[in-house]
C-alpha cells in the first residue's frame, strides 16, 4: 500500500501485514492507540504547514515504527521521541488519516 499526503515526497509503502496500515485504519474512526489524546488534539489544531525537512523526519519515523512488530513497542518508541519530533510526526499521521478519510468519501472534499 503506499499512501500519498499531497505530492511524490510524501509517499510512504508499508507492507500488506503493515501494523502502521491497521493503525491508520484506526484513525478514520477515530482511535489512535499509538498516542496520547492531547497529542492528537494539539495535531489536529495546528495551522502550520509541514515542510518539507519535518515531511523527511516523520518518513522517517515511519520507517523505524515499521520494524517494531508490536503497538506497546511503536507506543515506547514515539513516547522516547523528543517531544517536537513526537509533534512532527502525530501531525503527519493524522493528515494521513484525514487523506485516507477523504479518499473513502469523496463528498467530504
Amino acid at each position: 500500500m503506499r499512501i500519498q499526503t499531497g505530492g511524490a515526497l510524501n509517499n510512504i509503502y508499508l507492507g500488506p501485514s503493515s501494523i502502521i496500515r491497521s493503525l491508520i485504519e484506526l484513525g478514520t474512526f477515530g482511535h489512535y492507540p499509538l498516542f496520547n489524546q492531547e497529542w492528537v488534539e494539539e495535531a489536529i489544531n495546528t495551522k502550520k504547514n509541514m515542510g518539507k525537512i519535518e515531511k523527511l523526519k516523520a518518513k522517517e519515523i515511519f520507517k523505524i515504527l515499521e520494524k517494531h512488530r508490536s503497538i506497546e513497542r511503536q507506543k515506547a518508541y514515539i513516547t522516547d521521541l523528543a517531544e517536537e519530533e513526537r509533534i512532527i510526526f502525530v501531525r503527519f499521521f493524522v493528515k494521513i488519516v484525514e487523506g485516507k478519510i477523504v479518499d473513502k468519501k469523496p463528498q467530504l472534499q
